[in-house]
């Protein structure tokens, strides 16, 4: 299923000003009487105005390429494309080294030392779109000061750094725009989710890859797709669990309040699975679209400890301060079960 965002672009008419540049150029040649020269200019300006006509026709001709608009545009932040994956370090920190994430027998364990100082590895696919939108993912982990490797929407450096032996502490794999990180990349993350990484992922088309290599990641987590989230009406969410921690440290979150950036399809409903009569893993759903029906049509998951969340919507379909607070949660909450469960 496709997405579209919800703006159109206009082409300009510029036909008939042509047509008024051709009327102005004949009007303005003077009589016969004025000699061979004259004549020659007045047919040369004839003949550049034809061209210019033909120009214009051909160009009106053209088929107009669909540039989707959102409706809403953010603040925009300028990037730096470069060749290698950039390492991004709030102001202030540059000159200080974050502390190892290593815990002695018998000494208490730091979290929001361990947490500040934590290996990081973003993919945002926001970045470096036509729609030239702020990355809220970025933003949220720069207003944190976190310090992270960021590959932005390269599918290339992700790959290099997941198959690295890079010891990262959280993978964020934000694919709002295409939804298309598949296949093999499942395999890495999964790789990396066993060994006790913290993961969050946003995946809108899920429907699609269910089947795939993601279903590894599903099945241990415990929940399958129940149906597409496509052109809702109404994009209003519940909390299914008020008191869970995605939702209230650090920050305290009120209404998600819809932004309907994008049209056509916004995401996935999620189900928990079960075997036998009983839930297969340990997914908790946290926010869903119908408070009745707590284990299904769930828009965000937790499970495997805590350490992965799954976001099955748009996160630009949402308010901009509201997604920076639940984006920073994400983090927060990942990587203390991260460390909890690394450090035991």
């Amino acid at each position: 299923m496709k997405k579209y965002s919800t703006m159109h672009n206009f082409i300009p008419i510029i036909l008939s000003i042509s047509m008024l540049v051709l009327l102005s150029v004949t009007c303005a040649v003077p009589g016969n009487s004025g000699g061979s020269s004259d004549a020659t200019m007045t047919a040369m300006s004839l003949e550049g105005t034809s061209l210019a006509l033909q120009a214009t026709q051909a160009a009106l001709n053209q088929p107009a390429t669909d540039t989707p608009i959102p409706t809403e545009i953010p603040p925009v932040i300028p990037e730096i494309i470069t060749e290698q994956p950039v390492i991004t370090v709030p102001p202030g920190l540059e000159t200080e080294s974050p502390p190892t994430p290593f815990i002695q027998p018998g000494q208490t364990m730091d979290l929001d030392a361990l947490r500040k100082g934590a290996k990081i590895l973003l993919f945002e696919d926001m970045s470096g779109n036509r729609y030239k939108v702020e990355r809220y993912v970025k933003r949220a982990l720069d207003e944190a000061g976190y310090i992270y490797t960021d590959v932005g929407s390269a599918e290339g450096w992700l790959k290099k750094e997941l198959v690295s032996p890079a010891d990262y502490d959280l993978l964020i794999i934000s694919s709002e725009l295409t939804g298309k990180i598949s296949g093999e990349y499942f395999d890495y993350i999964n790789e990396r989710l066993q060994k006790g990484a913290g993961v969050i992922m946003e995946m809108w088309d899920i429907d699609s890859l269910s089947q795939g290599k993601i279903k590894k990641i599903l099945d241990q987590c415990g929940v399958e797709v129940e149906k597409d989230w496509s052109n809702p009406g109404i994009r209003d969410v519940w909390y299914l669990i008020p008191d869970h921690p995605i939702l209230t440290q650090p920050n305290e979150m009120g209404t998600l309040r819809p932004n309907r950036f994008w049209s056509g399809d916004v995401g996935d409903l999620m189900k928990i699975k079960y075997y036998n009569n009983k839930a297969v893993g340990d997914a908790a759903f946290v926010i869903g679209i119908d408070p009745s029906k707590p284990n299904s049509r769930a828009v965000l998951t937790s499970c495997l400890g805590g350490r992965l969340v799954l976001q099955t919507f748009d996160t630009h379909e949402y308010s901009r301060e509201d997604m920076l607070k639940l984006w920073q949660n994400y983090v927060y909450y990942t990587l203390t079960n991260h460390f909890v469960y690394t450090q035991k």
